[in-house]
């Protein structure tokens, strides 16, 4: 079958890339052709570039002040990690696009993953029709594959319109159970199955990319996406642990002390795997975490962990979510891998039959 693939494949961003890679991945080896619908809005565009004026004509004078001076500060930081991306994003990412096009036929266009139906801040806060089977495309059928919306907040208009683009799809499958319930207010039955990173297992991961130690130190990683927890804390347990403390800026900031801000994805997996505890405000950081098999924290701000408590429920790690009063400790029982590998492995047999049963 031809399939095409349309979600977030050029987001700087470590998860949104290796998710889609994974699902491709997965999709092609099933014995499918399979590429990544090349559509790409400015406003998406807009969001990882050095400098945007459409941005800058549409905030408040607070915020273009503040873009304006994070510009100017970070501007070769900036540049770096834009660089860095853009490279792995025309090696693993390019090769496989098809245009954005109503030129082009497709057996099934896959909708997923990640947070494709949110509301859009470069729309006005709109949901995009495009992400929503609603588009130029043309394709047999239309399905989503782990759809996420990432915060919660509709009002009536917001579920008139699921409830009419729905209708668009033969299958819907999402990520989090949230999204789950708001679908069925609207009588839509979508299964729960797993971020794509999750169909791949480890074995798969060390043989898809080359993931070589990059500190020969024993360290603590704080995957810092969103200030959601007090560093020093973090800094303390490395401490207590004897280990070095690495702190991944998922976004170039002020800081008072040194980060790893313009790491690539496949340095962003190496910094996970050979770590020997993992801090994390991202979902993926927590995925990856899953993946290989370390001790971790997953934080996250009150009213922001549904997507990460959704997952961690399923595996019965509830107890490794922390808010950001939370006190850590420091004598936790270790991860049962056997029990979460177990519990992973059969919703990856679900998750994986839902897409051959929809093919």
């Amino acid at each position: 079958m031809k399939i095409g693939v349309l979600t977030y494949h050029r987001s700087h961003n470590y998860g949104a890339l290796l998710q889609a890679l994974a699902l491709r991945y997965k999709l092609t080896e099933m014995g499918h052709e399979v590429c990544f619908i090349d559509y790409w809005p400015k406003y998406h565009q807009d969001m990882y570039s050095l400098f945007s004026m459409r941005y800058v004509l549409h905030c408040s004078k607070i915020n273009v002040v503040k873009y304006i001076l994070n510009t100017i500060l970070y501007w070769n930081r900036r540049k770096k990690r834009i660089d860095e991306f853009e490279q792995f994003i025309g090696e693993y990412i390019v090769p496989y696009c098809a245009e954005y096009s109503d030129k082009n036929e497709y057996d099934i266009i896959v909708y997923g993953s990640d947070q494709i139906w949110r509301k859009q801040p470069g729309l006005s806060n709109h949901f995009n029709p495009v992400y929503f089977a609603d588009n130029i495309l043309h394709a047999k059928k239309h399905m989503s594959y782990a759809a996420s919306m990432g915060m919660l907040k509709l009002d009536i208009e917001d579920y008139s319109f699921l409830r009419m683009k729905m209708k668009n799809f033969f299958k819907i499958s999402v990520r989090e159970k949230s999204l789950k319930e708001i679908l069925e207010t609207i009588g839509v039955n979508a299964p729960i199955v797993l971020d794509p990173t999750l169909l791949l297992t480890k074995t798969d991961w060390d043989e898809l990319f080359p993931i070589k130690r990059l500190y020969d130190e024993r360290y603590i990683l704080y995957y810092r996406l969103s200030r959601s927890f007090d560093e020093k804390i973090v800094a303390d347990f490395a401490k207590r642990k004897g280990c070095r403390l690495l702190i991944l800026d998922g976004v170039v900031r002020m800081t008072k002390n040194k980060t790893i801000f313009a790491a690539n994805p496949l340095q962003f997996l190496s910094l996970i795997k050979y770590a020997d505890f993992v801090f994390s405000s991202s979902y993926h950081g927590m995925v990856f975490s899953l993946i290989f098999n370390k001790e971790f924290y997953a934080c996250f701000p009150v009213n922001e962990e549904r997507r990460a408590k959704s997952l961690l429920d399923i595996v019965n790690l509830s107890n490794r979510l922390l808010f950001q009063k939370d006190e850590i400790a420091y004598d936790i029982e270790k991860i049962d891998y056997k029990n979460v590998n177990r519990r992973i492995e059969e919703l990856r047999a679900f998750s994986l039959d839902f897409l051959q049963l929809s093919m």
